[in-house]
Formats: structure tokens, sequence, C-alpha cells
């Protein structure tokens, strides 16, 4: 193992962990390169300088940005050299067609990182001030870190290089795949990732932005022993009421829309959203076309031709002058206008053609974006609410009961299953789909009863599991989102205020939504706080108190 030694201690560095510029350049006067030692007089504090670096580059040097670049303008990665004399890289975590990004300690807190180092040409840098740009919103609009979305912990110019410093988080769901050989999936697992992305779907659609560009490589675990996920990459988001220019959404991922080149918004992220389920389900991306014309009839071979109104609106001259396609346009009002084939994409799954899941991917996987399932649409839908009733009397309160669906969407779904749908997984064990409360072993008639007596009230008897079992963040905040997707009717808000009343909740917390904002306020957004809540309950006192546990 390569013996490093410690790094030399400057005279203020123990007290203040950075020293002086002046003090830099006495102390590192034999490691600094000649381009650094004018460099460093830019920057105030030193907390790095790269003396633990063995292979520095000595610029500056013939060849781009002084050395510092290859010739595609990214910048070369050298091991434990420093970035902005603060952060010390420690490791390479992937790149791509825009940026490289690294694995590194923060030496002003002494914490590990990413940093994003984007390439040295002038659309990706401000492409990544965008990106920058896009996080500080976010961040603003979700400063309790609520709602799965990377946090950015510092932006800056380096060599001119745009670079984003933020937390270090898990694998992507790429290389969670590729390391299991991309078997597919259990369907309480690509649930559970389902309900986290969906609540950040939701906070997007209401904040007006479009990610773009989701995908496995953009989804990644908070960490490699978490299965929380949260959405990266903003460098392609933007704002529904702005023009948005440049690259959008990976090819096995992109929307209809966007391929006819016709007006889109929010709905293309909601496609990606069902084309990522379906590969986490089976392994293998659902339209991998070769190109875009390839990757056009690949999605009618699954789900029919497009309405004509779509096709005729076409602006893409290599999908308009497809013979096949022209002579779909060419039938008017006689063509058959399919919807999902369901056997074909039920065989693609490994499901039975009445399957819940693939019920919701049909929800999906719609051609019309305004026909398309939205976020709060897709988290009523059956396979999220109802499958997620506890089966157990004996076990918490992991997830939500029935919602009604909008009419649309009802209408579309059509009538559910009301026994144990089992259904075989690419393992060969059984999984079951959903069952309903009063079908569940050791259900008692008075747990019955009062399941009976909730129904159609889901956001009171949603409060009421809360306060009566543990939770986690990411369940919370899915309740959180649901129950911000409508308001409870006047029954249901005196049931709420029975609740409320019961436990000693304060008046003032009459919209199930306030209530569960308070008790999240009150514990700090951390799961070993349910308990506290709990206890607080039990004992009559006020979960909105102000003052700390």
């Amino acid at each position: 193992m390569e013996n490093i030694p410690p790094p030399p201690k400057g005279p203020s560095q123990i007290q203040y962990n950075f020293i002086t510029v002046d003090e830099a350049l006495k102390e590192f006067d034999t490691i600094l390169s000649p381009y650094e030692q004018e460099e460093i007089t830019s920057y105030s504090r030193i907390y790095y300088a790269g003396q633990r670096c063995r292979d520095k580059i000595q610029a500056p040097q013939q060849g781009h940005n002084y050395g510092y670049d290859n010739a595609d303008s990214e910048y070369k990665i050298v091991v434990h050299d420093h970035i902005v004399y603060r952060y010390e890289i420690v490791g390479f975590l992937g790149g791509g067609t825009f940026a490289q990004v690294v694995k590194a300690i923060d030496h002003a807190t002494k914490t590990q990182v990413a940093i994003k180092i984007a390439k040295n040409l002038k659309a990706i840098t401000k492409q990544a001030e965008i990106e920058a740009a896009m996080l500080l919103y976010i961040q603003d609009a979700d400063p309790n870190d609520m709602f799965g979305f990377m946090r950015m912990l510092n932006n800056f110019m380096f060599r001119n290089h745009m670079c984003i410093v933020s937390e270090l988080l898990g694998m992507d769901l790429y290389t969670y795949m590729e390391m299991t050989d991309f078997k597919s999936m259990s369907l309480q697992e690509i649930k559970n990732i389902a309900s986290t992305i969906l609540i950040s779907l939701d906070f997007m659609w209401r904040k007006n932005i479009i990610h773009r560009d989701l995908k496995p490589e953009n989804i990644v675990f908070r960490s490699n022993d978490s299965r929380e996920v949260k959405i990266i990459d903003m460098g392609s988001a933007c704002h529904n009421d702005k023009k948005c220019y440049g690259y959008i959404q990976s090819r096995f991922y992109r929307a209809p829309e966007v391929i006819l080149r016709v007006q889109s918004g929010p709905p293309i992220d909601m496609w990606s959203f069902g084309c990522i389920l379906c590969e986490l389900a089976t392994g293998y991306p659902i339209f991998p076309g070769e190109n875009e014309n390839d990757q056009f009839k690949i999605i009618v071979d699954y789900i029919g031709p497009p309405p004509l109104t779509m096709l005729r609106a076409s602006v893409n001259e290599a999908i308009n002058s497809d013979a096949t396609l022209c002579y779909l346009a060419s039938q008017g009002e006689n063509a058959k206008i399919q919807g999902l084939s369901v056997n074909r994409l039920a065989s693609f799954l490994d499901v039975p053609p009445d399957d819940v899941f693939l019920n919701f991917i049909q929800q999906l996987l719609v051609w019309e974006p305004e026909r398309r399932a939205t976020p709060c649409e897709a988290m009523r839908h059956p396979w999220i609410s109802k499958s997620l009733i506890v089966r157990n009397p004996t076990q918490g309160i992991d997830d939500i009961p029935t919602r009604t669906l909008t009419p649309n969407l009802e209408e579309s779904v059509g009538a559910m299953p009301t026994t144990l749908h089992s259904q075989k997984t690419r393992n060969g064990e059984r999984e079951d789909s959903w069952i309903p409360l009063e079908t569940q072993p050791g259900a008692t008639t008075e747990s019955t009863s009062k399941e009976a007596a909730m129904e159609g009230k889901s956001a009171a008897e949603i409060f009421s599991m809360l306060l009566s079992s543990p939770f986690s963040n990411s369940k919370l905040n899915f309740h959180y989102t649901m129950l911000s997707c409508s308001e409870p009717g006047a029954a249901e808000q005196n049931k709420l205020s029975c609740l409320l009343q019961k436990a000693n909740v304060r008046r003032t917390c009459r919209r199930p939504v306030d209530a569960i904002h308070a008790i999240i306020a009150q514990n700090d957004f951390t799961r070993n706080k349910s308990e506290i809540v709990k206890n607080r309950c039990e004992q009559g006192e006020s979960v909105t108190d102000t003052h700390g546990p």
C-alpha cells in the first residue's frame, strides 16, 4: 500500500484548519508549480495544496489549458491533487458526455463529497451554471431535503471548469443493475423506488420543473447501504414556462412528443419514469432503439400507432419521411389507433394481462401527454396505494391505503381485483400485488370495522396510522405528498378533528398536510424521532410544541 506522508501543518492550520497564502507559499514552495504559485494568490484561505500528490501537473505546459485539459476539453484527474486549494481528489466516480465526477475530501469540513467537473467548453459551462442555479432553486424550495434531490454544497469556476460540489451519494440504478447482472428486481423493491421517485416528480410538477433526462444513471441510492433514492443531474432541467434548448432525454427514455418534435412539458418525465420501471422489472430497456426512427417503431410495436393529430403535427423530418408512418397518416380517420398492446407489454414484463403493475405502466406509456398519468394520479393507482396496506396488524404501518383515482384515470384503470392476486416473479417466487385488509390473515373484527368506517377518508386514516406506528422519512414524505394532492371533505375534517383532539395536537392543524408537516418539523426530519412523536401523543403532549424533545 502506498505510504503517503501526512501533510505538513502551517502555523494556523491546527486551530483554524486553513493557512494564509503567504504561509502556503512558504510551506509548499517546492510543491506548487509555477502556475499555482501565481494562482494561489487569488485565494484567501488555503486548506489543502496538493501536498499528498506525487504526480502534479507542472503547469504551465504546452497543450490544452496550460496542460490541465486533455484533447476532449476534460480536466485531467490527478489523485491527491487539490481543487481550489480546499478539496483533495481521492477517486474517480464516473464520467459522461458533459462532465466527470470525482470523490473528494473537503479539508474545510473534513467530510467526503462529490465534485462534478464540467468540460472546458462554453456551451457546457453554461449548462453547468444552469444546473447550479436549478439546484439552488430546488434547495430554497426544499430546505429540509424532503423531496429527494441531490444537495449542492458549493459551486465555482476552477481553471476554466465549472465545478459543482455535492453530497456523496451511493451508486446509481444502472450500476446497481450491472452489479447484479441485470437481474430483475422484485416488485416490492420497484415499488419502494417508484414511490420515492414519485415524491420528486410531484415536487417538480408543482414547481413547474421538467428534468428532461430521467434514466437509471440519474437515480441514485442515498448510500450503498440504503434503498432510498435521489434524483441527480439537473443539467438538462428547465422551467416549463421558459424556452428550453439543448440535449433532451436519452433515447431509450425519450417521450414520443420529443421524438416527433411537437410541444412537450412535464409529462415527458412520466414517460421516462414508466420506461425506468419496466427496465427495473426485467433488466432490459423496453424501447432500445438504435436511432430515433428505430426507437419510434419499437414504441409503435408495443402501444400501437400514435394519434393522427400527433403524427401530422410532427416536424421531425426523419419520422415524417418514414414510409410506414406516412401510410398511417394517410389513412385519416379510418386508421385504427390502438391502445396499449396488453399482451405484448404483459409478455415483456412477464406478468398476467390483468396484473396491477401492468395497469400502472399502462397509465404512463401513453401517446398523448395530456392523457398520461400525473405524479398525483400515479400515487393514487392501486399498485401504489392498495398494494401498500399493512398485511399483518402486528407489523408497523409502512404505506398508505386506497385513494380514489381522478375520473379519467379511474376510467382507464377499470375495476381492480378485490381478491388476493399473486404473480410469479422471474426468480420463481410469488409476490402479493395487494390484499384488502378484511381478507388479511389475523385481521380482527374490530380492525375491519374501523377500516370500513374510514372508507373514503384516507387522510384521517393516514394520520391515525402515523400517530400509532413507526415510519421512515421516505414513507412520511410519500404521505405528505399524497395528502397535498387533495383537500379532505367535511366528513373527513370531522374525523380528523376527533383524531387531533384525542392526540392533543393543536387545533390549528386542521388539515392532514399541516398535521404531518408539524410532526416532520418537530422531529427534524429524522427517522429515529418517530418514537418521540408516538410517546408524546400517548402522554398527552402536543407534537407541535416548538421546544425540542
